[in-house]
């Protein structure tokens, strides 16, 4: 069946990867992605991009940075972008394999119209004392200067973020280490995003078999620290420690942040977080594979993130329908849910039985048949209290947001039907319920 969604971004063909740049240039909002235009799996990669005026309508604009200079040739890798002085600048890492050892670069492409992007070259190299797994730059602005931190691998074997810091754009120098971990041998994609005096820390954990150099598993983490900026240390650099999940399903990993002109922070996720063989059964009777999550709107409450659908996605609800002895169908894929709990001992929703969210025993537990293995799989949360649950389906990804998005579920589906059949069991009271579908104006 066609996994073709209507508002999670996807590319038309070939396999997305992680979100990089996002930006606001000249009145639209641009969101940068590696992207693998060749075919459905990891073997090259390359920047695509969408553009957009309100979130809702989007434009897939094609290729920006593409893997050919003697710096980038085996991959433009993930990282970021921001707007200085009228101009783009975008940073990302450029891998090479000469001789099959791996090199990287860091490197820079500018843009005065967002159409048109130029490469500028190579801004540094790997610096002593790390391994070439030193990538994903994330740079912004505070006050005068200028900061770059990049997830690495110091020649120890375990992972770092390490430290750059400059008086512009583009002459960094780097600082020092400011966060490390003692038991994954990398770091991907950091990511800084501020809140007062507070600063969110996304990175993901990645274990690696160094000998091989192959990745073996990665989830992506938070943390809630203080930055001084004078010394340019976190208050806690120990990255194995107060970490949080960023997300409870299967499939989310490696989240950008920005915070918009309207003074909103949002994040953006990439959703194909699976293995090679995952990746091939889902993606077979289709052109493309994966897809972004759903911006989302995030906020830090009592030292947890929280994460809630950015508020134009309401824009897209249509009609209302009424569950019936406690189920409805719905004549669509794209639908939205919401439960509220007046008190609740356990719960059970099946989602056309394509995914199930079961809350027993004070666990929180998304449900998945393996398309691989056929058993059936769990994500587990430990979670006191269930109070609120809304959910948002696509044609093949479904996102829960719990407790008034104290914590999230993301996960890809295999569509079974065009139709959908929901059926839920309750331990307890609902004081509301609501079943809605979801359309786009040109769906």
């Amino acid at each position: 069946m066609n996994h073709n969604q209507i508002y999670h971004l996807e590319p038309p063909y070939g396999l997305i990867n992680d979100p990089n740049a996002l930006i606001e240039f000249n009145g639209k909002f641009y969101v940068f992605f590696q992207w693998n235009s060749l075919a459905k799996d990891h073997s090259y990669k390359e920047w695509g991009y969408f553009t957009t005026e309100n979130f809702l309508d989007w434009n897939f604009e094609g290729k920006a940075i593409k893997a050919n200079s003697f710096f980038d040739k085996n991959g433009v890798y993930s990282g970021t972008g921001l707007v200085y002085d009228g101009k783009i600048y975008l940073y990302y890492t450029g891998n090479t394999k000469p001789g099959g050892v791996r090199k990287t670069y860091q490197n820079l492409v500018t843009s005065e119209d967002g159409v048109k992007f130029e490469k500028e070259g190579i801004l540094f190299v790997t610096p002593e004392g790390f391994t070439e797994h030193v990538r994903d730059p994330k740079v912004f602005k505070r006050d005068n200067r200028f900061y770059l931190i990049l997830g690495a691998q110091e020649t120890s074997g375990y992972g770092s973020i390490i430290l750059y810091v400059s008086v512009n754009p583009i002459d960094f120098h780097f600082k020092k280490i400011i966060a490390q971990t003692k038991k994954f041998e990398m770091v991907e994609c950091p990511d800084m995003a501020f809140f007062g005096d507070k600063v969110l820390l996304n990175y993901a954990l990645q274990a690696r078999d160094n000998e091989k150099d192959t990745a073996l598993s990665a989830e992506s983490f938070y943390k809630i620290e203080h930055f001084d900026f004078d010394d340019l240390e976190f208050n806690n650099s120990n990255l194995d420690e107060n970490l949080g999940l960023i997300d409870y399903g299967y499939d989310f990993y490696v989240p950008q942040t920005v915070k918009l002109e309207n003074g909103i922070t949002l994040m953006v996720g990439w959703m194909g977080n699976m293995s090679k063989e995952a990746t091939i059964t889902y993606s077979k009777d289709n052109y493309y594979v994966h897809c972004l999550s759903m911006f989302r709107e995030i906020s830090i409450k009592d030292n947890h993130l929280y994460q809630l659908p950015y508020r134009v996605y309401r824009e897209l609800l249509a009609d209302h329908y009424s569950f019936t002895d406690n189920s409805v169908e719905l004549p669509k894929r794209q639908y939205y849910l919401k439960f509220s709990f007046k008190h609740c001992h356990s719960f059970e929703v099946s989602l056309n039985d394509e995914l199930k969210f079961v809350y027993e025993d004070q666990v929180f537990k998304t449900v998945r048949k393996n398309w691989v293995t056929g058993k059936v799989d769990s994500k587990d949360l430990d979670l006191k209290k269930l109070t609120d649950l809304e959910i948002w389906a696509d044609t093949s990804s479904i996102e829960a947001y719990i407790n008034h998005g104290e914590y999230t579920s993301s996960s890809k589906i295999q569509p079974k039907s065009e139709k959908v059949e929901i059926k839920y069991k309750l331990d307890g009271e609902l004081t509301d319920s609501e079943a809605r579908t979801i359309q786009r104006n040109d769906s």
